[in-house]
């Protein structure tokens, strides 16, 4: 047998535990720690109790957290990586908000996030995860010799708070900018769908059988 056994059709005798598919080192295991360490009491005040139940922020906010780090600013594809990435279906334990969601989170509880941004990269810091907290996630060094600690005046630590507040606000001006860009461009859609001609499995076969049909025959 050249091959090895392919079947998509074929079901599990157990589903599969998301959390051993993930490595023991990857980051989202960082993230995942360090969301849940927050004191988010204020973030859960500004919700309403009446209507349907909405998703849970701190999920939110891990999907924003890590897609913003590995450079996806974008709702709609932030959305996408949340129905293909395993490990964003980590992060969201395989809920999927679509890119709506996650975009009108992002501008009605900006106030909320970006304080809680700023705590995470102080507690990055603190946990040594040098790439979180000062590469990665704002595309851009703060100074790798600063840290709270090392600060012997207010005037070090008022500069260093200052700057942490203006690259945090920076990456959600530039999320804020990609998705207004792609709401003009897009509309209510998300920008991947097929056409919806085109959505039906049959319909797809038949319309690619039809066209093989209609290619002109090569000449020997």
């Amino acid at each position: 047998m050249k091959f090895k056994t392919y079947d998509q059709t074929q079901m599990m005798l157990l589903p599969p535990d998301i959390q051993e598919m993930i490595p023991k080192n990857h980051i989202v295991r960082a993230i995942d720690s360090v969301v849940e360490q927050l004191e988010m009491r204020k973030m859960y005040e500004s919700y309403s109790e009446e209507g349907q139940p909405g998703y849970h922020p701190k999920m939110l906010l891990k999907i924003l957290l890590y897609g913003y780090s590995i450079g996806v600013r974008s709702s709609r594809k932030l959305s996408q990586r949340i129905e293909s990435d395993i490990y964003f279906m980590y992060l969201s334990a395989m809920q999927r908000p679509d890119f709506r969601t996650i975009s009108d989170f992002r501008k009605l509880k900006g106030e909320y996030l970006q304080q809680c941004f700023i705590e995470i990269l102080e507690i990055c810091k603190r946990m040594g995860i040098i790439s979180l907290g000062h590469v990665s996630i704002d595309g851009s060094k703060i100074k790798s010799n600063s840290s709270k600690r090392s600060m012997k005046t207010k005037e070090d630590l008022d500069e260093y708070e200052n700057e942490l507040r203006k690259k945090v606000k920076e990456m959600f001006d530039n999320a804020e900018q990609i998705d207004s860009q792609e709401d003009q461009k897009y509309g209510d859609k998300r920008g991947d769908e097929l056409p919806e001609e085109l959505s039906d499995e049959k319909e797809l076969l038949n319309r690619h059988i039809s066209r093989k049909l209609c290619l002109p025959t090569r000449k020997s």
